[in-house]
This record gives structure tokens, C-alpha cells and sequence, in this order.
């Protein structure tokens, strides 16, 4: 089991960000790994470029339950 010691953004570009993350241990099959002798001994430090949602919804066919939705969230939101 892989167990994560930290994530930094290096670059953001909308969506599409570079992110740099330090592993616990050595995984070379891991996309963008290079090994590296850490703080706590073998690391594995990873380069790569994800795409992180910078929205979600719901899609449906009901309308009236999508206007339901929007209601029900004004009505937490607002009162």
C-alpha cells in the first residue's frame, strides 16, 4: 500500500494542473517516478500533469426534479 507524503501544485493552468507528489517507499512503475533518498529514507518522488474538476452537476431527464433541487438549495442556503 502506497502511502502519500505530500502533493504541491507547481503549475495551474484552468483545469489542467502540475503536481508534484512524495511517496513513502520506491515505485518506479508509478507514471513521472524518480527515486530519491528522502527526510525518511527511500521516497519516491512523482511529476505529473491531471486534470481536477473545477465543477460538477447532475444530469437528468426529470426536469421538475432538477428544479426540485434548485429550490430545496435555496431554500437551505437562503433561510
Amino acid at each position: 500500500m502506497r502511502e502519500l507524503l505530500c502533493e504541491e501544485v507547481v503549475e495551474k493552468h484552468g483545469a489542467f494542473e502540475k503536481v508534484v507528489r512524495y511517496w513513502r517507499g520506491w515505485f518506479p512503475e508509478l507514471e513521472g517516478a524518480i527515486l530519491i533518498n528522502g527526510w525518511i529514507g527511500k521516497e519516491t518522488k512523482q511529476e505529473i500533469t491531471i486534470i481536477r474538476p473545477k465543477r460538477t452537476f447532475v444530469v437528468c431527464e426529470d426536469k421538475q426534479w432538477v428544479l426540485n433541487i434548485e429550490e430545496e438549495e435555496q431554500r437551505v442556503y437562503h433561510h
